[in-house]
């Protein structure tokens, strides 16, 4: 009976040893469903205390946000779990087929609205737009390639719609059906701004569609938010396919970003971490500008941006005013910091008559910012028709404008290219890290661009680390910032880290230790960002490394016991 009673203790003390770990994990491990977000650092949002946060779950939670009382636009929100517009609606609107179809270099758009029927209707391809008062555009002498159909107008039902979709020259003809104002109406607007906290906590709105069309003089905002202010966060959130369009007929401005379309604040910091963004975003202007972003649109506030990315197209399109378009932001404005970002989307500003800038990560920065730790593998294009116009392409910056700008520890694989009316009167500069830097101060500092991929009006152009000449590069060590070939931008991971690849690894340079790394079934083999390759992808490691630790002391306990008993005779 004694031996029975101490087979049973060795049994329930193995037993603990199996348990333990699990309650260890199911306590502390938390995270998201979705895998998109890669949080900084290895921080997890399972530990974040959201004591006095409102809980979002459902699309119509969402709806409530600026709109109920008990929901208002300086709260701060969490989502329990991933969000899914799928066959969800929550603004009406009309449905609209459109029939595209091309021609040789001609393309013919139809709308046929399910009631009521077009009363207008304006339309933006390449650098051409057009307008009607019935239901069909025709575009003449269309580019080739793949470029952004925008469409928006009004129904005589009263509605107004908006709706962008790519095409491609090649393919013949689309056909489709939208909704004619989207499924979810922006949070926040220019006189009504998102002020509060929005935590993700690792989850993604899935299928989100904000169209906004407008014809009157108020600026348009589309993306999750509208327009946020202030010290406003977003954190820990990923936005899956869907679209973000905004576009204007009149003097109004138009702002669309994955995230947010366009934020502003005075002596505080908006703040936007761990964020990513998949759908397209498009923005269109008749009068006045157009900026797109792949996370942020327009920025007019101090801005600090991490551990971000966008694999979304971006395009901005105007034609009178200005386009600028970023993969992950269109236009800074204040000071702002952008770090740890990337983007694989294709980039392009488009204008008739003004001007056009692009740039793998921001379009145009104002005032004194910086680029670090971030890299671009999209191709970015700006086109102007016009024969005044200003044209900057940049892998990483578009157009310093009268601001200083410091990039350090960037690269980027991505055509820059820009196409332009050949006017004596026309500046037009592509380069691979920066498209101008005139009236201002850039700093390049340890930057690399892949060699062979800059265009001018479809010609191949000789490499050049920036298209102005405001511009000083700064060099860590013997590894010079500029052009190289593909093998040696994707060195082994060993050859980084010891300081004989490209990159310069000394201080202040490239970390592939804590920031970046490499491997060769990634990225094609170029350096990627460890927050955003970490097939943990932000999930916390520190729950399973403590339950191993938890194993190994009670296994050895256990082994003690039995082999005490044992030499006792006892067993």
């Amino acid at each position: 009976m004694k031996n029975s009673k101490k087979y049973k203790l060795v049994i329930i003390l193995t037993m603990v040893m199996l348990v333990a770990p699990l309650a260890v994990i199911s306590i502390g491990g938390g995270g998201s469903e979705n895998s998109g977000v890669s949080l900084s650092d290895g921080a997890s949002t399972s530990s974040t205390n959201f004591t006095g946060y409102t809980p979002i779950s459902t699309p119509s939670d969402l709806a409530k946000i600026g709109t109920q009382d008990t929901y208002p636009l300086s709260g701060r929100y969490y989502l329990t779990n991933d969000i899914d517009f799928a066959g969800t609606d929550m603004n009406g609107g009309k449905n609209i087929n459109m029939s595209a179809m091309v021609s040789g270099t001609s393309l013919r758009v139809t709308l046929m609205p399910s009631s009521g029927s077009v009363t207008s209707l304006y339309a933006w391809f390449g650098t051409s737009n057009t307008k009607s008062t019935n239901n069909t555009i025709t575009f003449s002498g269309i580019p080739t390639g793949a470029n952004t159909l925008s469409i928006g107008g009004t129904l005589s039902t009263g509605d107004n719609f908006a709706y962008s979709t790519p095409i491609n020259t090649a393919a013949s003809s689309i056909n489709t059906t939208f909704n004619s104002n989207g499924n979810f109406t922006p949070i926040g607007t220019g006189s009504a701004s998102f002020t509060g906290i929005f935590n993700g906590n690792g989850y993604a709105i899935t299928g989100l569609n904000t169209a906004v069309y407008n014809s009157s003089i108020n600026d348009v905002y589309a993306g999750l938010f509208g327009y946020v202010a202030n010290s406003a966060t977003i954190s820990n959130l990923g936005v899956i396919g869907g679209s973000a369009t905004a576009l204007s007929s009149s003097l109004s401005g138009s702002y669309s970003g994955g995230i947010i379309g366009s934020c502003f604040s005075f002596l505080s910091t908006v703040t936007v971490s761990n964020c990513y963004n998949t759908g397209s975003v498009t923005a269109s202007s008749l009068l006045n500008e157009a900026i797109a972003g792949g996370i942020i649109g327009d920025s007019l506030s101090e801005l600090t941006i991490s551990n971000c990315y966008n694999i979304g197209s971006v395009t901005a399109s105007t034609s009178l005013n200005g386009a600028d378009a970023g993969g992950i932001t269109g236009s800074t404005f204040l000071q702002s910091s952008i770090q740890k970002c990337y983007n694989t989307g294709r980039v392009t500003a488009l204008s008739s008559l003004g001007d056009a800038e692009a740039g793998g990560i921001d379009g145009v920065t104002f005032l004194s910012s910086s680029i670090m730790n971030c890299y671009n593998t999209g191709s970015v294009t700006a086109s102007s028709a016009s024969s005044w116009a200003s044209v900057y392409a940049g892998g990483i910056i578009g157009n310093v404008d009268v601001s200083s700008l410091t990039v350090s520890n960037c690269y980027s694989t991505g055509s820059t290219a820009t196409s332009y009316s050949s006017s004596q009167y026309t500046h037009a500069y592509a380069g691979g890290i920066a498209g101008n830097a005139g009236l201002s101060s850039l700093t390049i500092s340890n930057c690399y661009y892949l060699m062979g991929h800059i265009y001018k009006n479809g010609a191949n152009m000789p490499d050049i680390i920036c298209g102005g000449d405001k511009y000083t590069i700064s060099n860590g060590g013997s590894q010079r910032s500029g052009p190289y070939s593909a093998s040696q931008m994707a060195p082994t991971l060993q050859n980084a880290q010891n300081g004989s690849s490209i990159y310069y690894s000394g201080g202040g340079g490239w970390d592939f230790k804590n920031t970046w790394t490499i491997s060769a079934d990634m990225n094609d083999g170029y350096p990627t960002l460890r927050a955003a390759s970490d097939p943990n992808n932000g999930f916390d490691l520190g729950p399973y490394v403590l339950a191993l630790i938890i194993i190994a002391v009670i296994a050895v306990a256990v082994i003690a016991l039995v082999l005490i008993l044992y030499k006792g005779g006892k067993i």
